[in-house]
């Protein structure tokens, strides 16, 4: 999160180390994603993805 890599750098380095990048979430796709069920039933109360921290999901090559 400190390291603020693009995601071309942490494609490469995740190369490097054998994995590839199988999912990539920016903040409004996590929003969506994972709370858009509670922000709909607490519409008072919304939870969103934190500014400039994305979600990856790495697999092994």
């Amino acid at each position: 999160m400190l390291a603020s890599y693009s995601y071309e750098e942490m494609e490469s380095l995740l190369s490097n180390c054998g994995f590839l990048i199988y999912e990539h979430l920016e903040p409004s796709e996590i929003t969506k994603q994972y709370f858009h069920h509670y922000n709909k039933a607490n519409p008072h109360h919304p939870m969103t993805a934190f500014d400039n921290v994305n979600y990856c999901l790495a697999v092994r090559k």
